[in-house]
């Protein structure tokens, strides 16, 4: 099932000890018709090496082939991507570009991020915000090399230009982490509060 869906991994810390992360990951299962939590890991720190020790055992542990991987489709935390093209580059002898390649960005965690530009009026006035959404939209799907987005570790997980993500990533119906994200919501339900 990694050829056909992506992988969808999200972190919060509500749910385990102080200064501790639960690291989730999900993957739509077709005969289930849903998303099911698939591979956890409680991490000390959120950095690049914890990550890439967490993915790398993720790709042992389901013997998982580049050739058979569609992607994994993650917010836009650094360090997160950054330990993923590493256990990437280990694992499948990949360099940072091939890497890259099997990241998706999440659409919903970028827009919110234009919506908060959207309430610093010195920035957006209010006058122009449908404007500037309808442009957001635009520079998403944009091809040209005029358009760009700020951070080099976002912009080729998110927009067509400067991307080397596969083209059946590109065209997946799959492009926020909603998956992992309801997954954490029922969690919260049942772990008590300042455990």
């Amino acid at each position: 099932m990694f050829d056909k869906h992506p992988i969808f991994t999200d972190v919060t810390y509500k749910a385990v000890s102080s200064s501790y992360y639960l690291v989730s990951l999900v993957i739509y299962v077709e005969e289930m018709k849903k998303h099911m939590v698939f591979f956890q890991a409680v991490i000390k720190h959120q950095t690049a090496e914890k990550f890439a020790f967490y993915f790398k055992a993720l790709f042992k542990k389901y013997a998982i082939v580049s050739k058979f991987f569609l992607c994994i489709l993650l917010d836009f935390s650094k360090a997160e991507q950054r330990g993923f093209q590493q256990a990437c580059e280990e694992h499948f002898h990949t360099d940072d570009k091939s890497s890259l390649s099997l990241i998706k960005g999440c659409y919903f965690y970028w827009m919110q991020s234009v919506q908060r530009m959207i309430k610093i009026q010195r920035i957006v006035p209010a006058s122009k915000s449908k404007e500037f959404i309808s442009l957001a939209n635009m520079l998403q799907k944009t091809t040209r090399e005029e358009q760009w987005w700020w951070d080099d570790h976002v912009r080729p997980t998110i927009f067509n230009y400067d991307s080397n993500m596969k083209q059946e990533l590109q065209e997946h119906e799959s492009r926020t982490t909603n998956g992992i994200e309801s997954f954490h919501r029922n969690l919260y339900g049942f772990v008590e509060p300042g455990f």
